[in-house]
């Protein structure tokens, strides 16, 4: 500790302790401007909602700023018989900014990997501290194999458009079909809310595209009103991405109805898609 300049170095097995939470391991760290500033080699974060970034090394300005070189990020855990193994899905990255401040993470010349294997490249990306509840930014991807559609890969973006709702895009590549888009939008209302998710793509060597949305509605202290609406220009579209499995039709409805004392009524009309 040089306490005429203000600044302090530690080697060795260093751990810093933040005030949100977040450990950071370091094999060395130089800090100074009271532990603002900061030099870290090697290093290794523990964040919030099981999210884990280690980087080559790291600066710190003003509490605020950390830049990290060589980064990778990842949410899942590392296999118990292996633990050198590459992880379910990771990100790497040849550079970050994590803004302490603003919640966020950015990535330069970002790659995003499925068990170690490149599936996305893109020279900027961008998501939120995991500790934030909603935030715009990309969301797990998920992946898989079925009969129909072959290998693919599912990349959600969410989009926080406002604090009443939001919306989560999802590009789906597969081997053998598509691409295809889903996009699932949400909205709440001081009297009510509405759902809306809507599909398409190419699917066995057609276009195809499919609606399923839902809506409540307070009109009053005794009245309500909602509807449900579902739609498919395709079946095995459904069948084959699996919005809809087994199922023999689709139900659609519109209706009201009261409630009051010792008494309801509720009319209601109905569609089906055979």
């Amino acid at each position: 500790i040089d306490r005429v300049h203000n600044t302090a170095q530690a080697t060795g097995h260093v751990v810093l302790m933040e005030p949100g939470g977040e450990v950071v391991f370091s094999r060395q760290a130089r800090l100074s401007n009271g532990m603002k500033n900061a030099v870290l080699n090697g290093v290794a974060t523990i964040l919030a909602e099981n999210g884990r970034m280690a980087a080559n090394g790291a600066r710190r300005y003003g509490g605020v700023v950390n830049e990290l070189s060589k980064v990778i990020y990842s949410t899942c855990n590392l296999c118990k018989h292996d633990p050198t193994a590459a992880p379910l899905w990771q990100i790497r990255a040849r550079s970050a900014v994590q803004d302490l401040k603003r919640k966020v993470i950015e990535y330069h010349d970002a790659e995003v990997q499925i068990y170690g294997i490149p599936v996305f490249w893109s020279p900027y990306l961008s998501q939120p501290d995991p500790s934030v509840k909603r935030m715009s930014g990309l969301l797990i991807p998920s992946f898989g194999s079925s009969t129909h559609i072959g290998a693919f890969i599912a990349l959600p973006y969410f989009w926080a458009i406002n604090k009443s709702s939001d919306a989560t895009i999802v590009p789906i590549i597969a081997s053998k079909t598509g691409p295809v888009l889903d996009v699932k939008y949400r909205k709440a209302f001081n009297d009510g809310k509405l759902n809306v998710n809507i599909s398409g793509g190419r699917d066995r060597g057609q276009f195809a595209d499919a609606i399923f949305s839902n809506g409540t509605f307070d009109l009053n202290n005794t009245w309500r009103a909602g509807f449900t609406y579902n739609r498919t220009s395709n079946v095995a579209f459904l069948n084959d991405f699996r919005y809809l499995p087994n199922a023999a039709f689709l139900s659609s409805n519109a209706y009201l109805e009261g409630f009051g004392p010792g008494a309801y009524a509720r009319v209601d009309a109905q569609l089906y898609q055979g």
